[in-house]
């Protein structure tokens, strides 16, 4: 990774299609140098300090530094004062681009949204393949930018259905002025467009007959009294941080934190 500079639009496609690689190989290598390991198999004990010397000096470290510079308020290409990317849309934009559209194709139609918290891309990029290679399904993979600061309780706000983001000087985070960080708050904002959430282990428990009132748009409300299963938001979380001081709003338009 050295060279000619490179604008942040470059390194993220980049990413996208070839550079992710490095990371899923890396992955693989570990799950099967584990199973060695496990059995008390020394075979692969001295080629795993290669790999991992390999991994972090030859490709993480260089990595980190690209998008150090092109992060940098101070450099070139400055991208932390605007945090867009060209033909990446921001994480807040989740609901307006992927779901509502979805949800104006026909009366009472429904998507169904599954949410994995630190889901890493080179892993969504395997299930892709394995989803179109194996089911009758087809599935897409594309990247969104992450809100900041970028942590699981800013990032599932943002996945919800939204106008604008803030949060208060004590860390709570609202959507639309509404607190979210309860069970009933984050129902409610859900409710709002007939939608709701749960649990993969709860929806895994419900009857069949539970799972299709649920479908139809029919399932328990906000503040309704538990019924062998509970409701819970989606979780994103992202590793990235701003240093912005609390008390300052997320405009969902502009894609930057400010002081109000």
């Amino acid at each position: 990774m050295t060279g000619s500079p490179i604008l942040w639009p470059g390194l993220v496609k980049a990413y996208e299609k070839e550079l992710f690689r490095f990371d899923q190989l890396y992955r693989h290598f570990c799950e099967q140098a584990d199973i060695a390991e496990s059995r008390i198999w020394d075979i692969l004990k001295r080629l795993r300090e290669k790999v991992e010397a390999c991994y972090v000096n030859g490709y993480l470290h260089p990595l980190s530094d690209r998008w150090g510079n092109l992060i940098d308020p101070k450099g070139d290409t400055a991208l932390m004062k605007s945090w867009r990317l060209d033909d990446i849309p921001n994480q807040y934009h989740f609901f307006r681009k992927h779901v509502a559209p979805r949800l104006k194709e026909a009366e009472r139609r429904r998507s169904f949204v599954v949410i994995s918290d630190a889901f890493r891309y080179e892993a969504a990029e395997e299930l892709t393949r394995e989803l179109n290679g194996r089911y009758r399904f087809e599935a897409d993979l594309s990247a969104q930018l992450a809100v900041l600061p970028s942590y699981t309780t800013f990032g599932m706000a943002a996945l919800l259905p939204h106008e604008k983001l803030a949060y208060k000087s004590n860390g709570d985070v609202l959507v639309d002025g509404k607190p979210m960080a309860g069970l009933e708050q984050r129902s409610r904002i859900l409710a709002s467009h007939e939608g709701l959430a749960v649990k993969a282990d709860d929806l895994l428990e419900m009857k069949k007959d539970q799972g299709h009132k649920n479908k139809a748009g029919h399932g328990p409300r906000a503040g309704d009294p538990p019924q062998n299963h509970h409701f819970t938001p989606p979780v994103r979380d992202d590793p990235d941080g701003t240093g912005q001081r609390s008390g300052e709003t997320h405009n969902p338009q502009g894609g930057r934190l400010r002081g109000e």
